[in-house]
C-alpha cells in the first residue's frame, strides 16, 4: 500500500524554510543546511491522481531496512509514561545522588531512577536495529525536576541522571540532525507535574524539533493528549486526537500488568508496521486492584492515514508525511499512536506481537526520511 496516501497537495511553507536548518542548542536555531548523506537528486514522480486534491502515491519501504545504527531522541512530557509515576516512581528526581525520595500512592518504594520501565523498553528499542543509540528524557515541572538516560549507559557512568530542577536542559547532539528520530510521549496539562504546552521549555523543545527533516513518533493515550496535540499542530498537521476522559489516568505500571483486550490481526491494516504482527495489546489492567489503562483516540485528519482502530472502534494507528517540498525533499514521516499503554507488556513473552510492532517502528522510521536511503519525493 502507499504510504503516503493521505499527503495533501498543499505546501506546508512555514516547515520548507524551517527544516533545513541546523540546531545549535534548544534556545538557537539557526545554522548550516543538512547533509544527510543520501542521494538529494529528484526522483520522478509517480502519476498524478485524477483529480488535483487527491492523494499523491509513492511505495513504502518493503521490506523494512535496517541498514543503519539509529540515534533516537526520546521526549517524554507526561508525569511517566517510562519513569516516573508509569514506572512505578516518587518524585522528585534529586542530585546527587540520582533517583527519587519518598514512597508513591501504591507504597512502591524506589531509590534509583533506572528502576521504572526503562530498562525493560530501552533495550527492546535499541535490539531492533544494532548499535542503536537511545537518548531519554523525561520532563516534569519543578521542582520535580527532569532525568536523562542513555542507552546503552556511557562507560563508567550511570544509565540515567536527574536534576531537581528544569532550567538547564542540556542534549547530548548540540545539532538536532545529528539524531535520526524523535519520539514525543504526551503529557497533559491537568496533570500538575506536566510542563505546560505554553511554558518556554517546552516551546524550546518543539522549535528544536521543528527546525530538523527528521521523522517522528508521537505516543498518546490514557488522557494525556495535550503535548501530541501541540506538536501535530507545531509541526503543520494540525490536532492529533482526543480523549473522552474526563481528567487523565494517572494509573501506576506494576509487573502484575496483564490485557484485558488486544487488537487482532485482521482488524489491522495492511502495512509494513505489521509485518509479524499476530496482535497488539490493547486495554491493559493490574490483575490487582482491576486499575485499568486504555488509549485515546485519533482525530479525522487529511494528513494521517489511520492504519488500526482500537477495540472499541476508535481510530488508534495512524502514519502520514508532511508534504515535501523543493526544500525538504523527502517530506517529513510520521507515526501517530494513541495507545501508548500497550507497550508496558512489550517484555511479556504472549505479547511478541506487540514487541514485533515497537521493533517494526523503530526500523521504519529509520526506513523513511531525510537520513535514510529512500529517494526524496518532491511535491510539483
Amino acid at each position: 500500500m502507499n504510504f503516503m496516501k493521505n499527503i495533501a497537495w498543499v505546501v506546508v511553507a512555514a516547515l520548507a524554510s524551517a527544516c533545513t536548518a541546523g540546531v545549535k542548542s534548544i534556545a538557537d536555531a539557526g545554522g548550516s543546511d543538512i547533509t544527510p548523506g543520501v542521494d538529494q537528486s529528484t526522483t520522478e514522480l509517480p502519476p498524478r491522481p485524477a483529480s488535483d486534491s487527491g492523494p499523491l502515491p509513492s511505495p513504502d519501504p518493503n521490506p523494512i531496512s535496517c541498514s543503519k545504527p539509529q540515534h533516537i531522541l526520546i521526549l517524554d512530557f507526561r508525569s511517566g509514561w517510562w519513569n516516573g509515576s508509569g514506572g512505578g516512581g516518587a518524585m522528585p528526581y534529586i542530585s546527587p545522588p540520582t533517583g527519587f525520595n519518598g514512597v508513591d500512592a501504591g507504597g512502591y518504594t524506589r531509590d534509583d531512577a533506572a528502576n521504572g520501565f526503562s530498562p525493560t523498553i530501552f533495550p527492546l528499542i535499541a535490539n531492533s536495529c544494532p548499535g542503536t543509540r537511545l537518548e531519554y528524557h523525561h520532563f516534569l515541572a519543578d521542582p520535580w525536576g527532569v532525568l536523562v538516560c542513555n542507552y546503552p549507559a556511557p562507560a563508567g557512568q550511570p544509565m540515567c541522571v536527574g536534576s531537581p530542577t528544569s532550567a538547564s536542559v542540556a542534549f547530548g547532539e548540540s545539532d538536532w540532525n545529528n539524531y535520526s528520530q524523535i519520539w514525543v510521549l504526551s503529557g497533559s496539562e491537568l496533570d500538575v507535574s506536566d510542563i505546560t504546552a505554553a511554558s518556554a521549555l517546552f516551546k524550546k523543545i518543539i522549535t528544536a524539533s521543528k527546525t530538523t527533516c527528521l521523522p517522528f513518533f508521537v505516543g498518546l493515550g490514557s488522557g494525556f493528549v495535550d503535548h501530541g496535540n501541540r506538536v501535530g499542530e507545531l509541526l503543520g498537521i494540525g490536532e492529533i486526537a482526543t480523549t473522552n476522559l474526563a481528567k487523565p489516568n494517572f494509573w501506576v505500571y506494576r509487573a502484575d500488568a496483564v490485557a484485558v483486550s488486544t487488537i487482532k490481526r485482521t482488524e489491522l491494516r495492511t502495512h509494513v508496521l505489521f509485518s509479524g504482527v499476530d496482535f497488539l495489546a490493547d486495554v491493559i489492567k493490574h490483575d490487582v486492584g482491576d486499575a485499568t489503562i486504555e488509549g485515546d483516540a485519533l482525530i479525522d485528519n487529511p494528513l494521517v492515514e489511520v492504519i488500526a482502530k482500537d477495540n472499541a472502534n476508535r481510530p488508534s494507528i495512524g502514519v502520514g508525511r508532511i508534504a515535501a517540498t523543493q526544500d525538504l525533499k523527502w517530506g517529513r514521516p510520521f507515526v501517530l499512536d494513541a495507545g501508548m499503554q500497550r507497550f508496558f507488556l512489550v517484555g511479556r513473552p504472549e505479547h511478541k506481537g506487540t514487541l514485533q510492532y515497537l521493533r517494526n517502528l523503530t526500523n521504519y522510521l529509520g526506513s523513511v526520511g531525510c537520513k535514510s536511503d529512500e529517494k526524496p519525493i518532491i511535491v510539483p
